[in-house]
């Protein structure tokens, strides 16, 4: 899309990762256990570490190891970043529609497609990689190359700053408390990844039941893909529900 000058004019997508994209849950369970292991400590249930994913590793780090004292948090977490790098899938999955849908909008030219994660950017950048090897995202930021993480809205305004695109032309997608409040706090419209294992609740904002319905919920202006360009059978219905 160009405005009245020939100049594109650029939207984005931008999602959180974990819970958002990738259900990366038995990934990073797997590999704080692994840790734990190493420790000579018991593994910990899933659904006990569960509710400390999403707001950095500093924050997953105090909640999976109680048994530590706090002065040996920055070795663990040091310890669980490169167990992290060497085993970035042991066990989770991509959500249904992901890929698809993705494919097509990095078809669109005038679409950006980037990642703002409390993960790690390396250990992100490697868990895209691994996972969705055929999308290539414009920019990967974790919260060591922000100036605030999440939820502060600084998080997502550094994004869009780093692939040039306004906030009025932007939609943050994410399965979280801390993605919603992120979104707030940088003006963005938001929409709940309610697929995800983030648990977060429903609001004054769409909640999507899988990835592909994002679609319904684009401003009237966003680029889509045109249905034919998909084979996700969820994206092409939601995509001719809208013509």
């Amino acid at each position: 899309m160009d405005n009245a000058l020939g100049i594109t004019i650029h939207w984005a997508l931008v999602f959180d990762l974990d819970g958002t994209l990738v259900d990366s849950l038995a990934d990073i369970c797997g590999n704080v256990n692994a840790v734990r292991q190493s420790l000579g400590l018991d593994p910990t249930p899933h659904d006990i570490l569960a509710p400390h994913i999403g707001q950095g590793v500093e924050h997953l780090i105090a909640g999976a190891f109680p048994e530590i004292p706090a002065v040996r948090y920055d070795e663990l977490v040091e310890s669980f970043r490169q167990q992290y790098l060497r085993t970035p899938h042991c066990g989770g999955t991509l959500y249904p529609g992901v890929v698809e849908t993705l494919e097509a909008f990095r078809k669109l030219p005038n679409v950006r497609l980037a990642v703002a994660t409390n993960k790690h950017s390396v250990i992100a950048e490697k868990t895209l990689i691994d996972y969705l090897p055929t999308v290539p995202f414009d920019v990967v930021l974790g919260p060591d190359r922000v100036q605030k993480k999440k939820p502060s809205g600084q998080h997502l305004l550094q994004t869009l700053e780093a692939i040039n695109v306004p906030v009025e032309r932007a939609i943050y997608v994410g399965d979280t408390w801390v993605d919603r409040e992120a979104a707030r706090n940088a003006g963005i419209p938001f929409l709940a990844a309610g697929y995800g294992f983030g648990a977060v609740e429903r609001g004054d904002y769409p909640y999507l039941q899988r990835f592909g319905d994002l679609v319904r919920y684009l401003p009237a202006a966003f680029p889509r893909p045109l249905p034919s360009a998909s084979t996700n059978p969820h994206l092409t219905s939601a995509l001719e529900s809208l013509e």
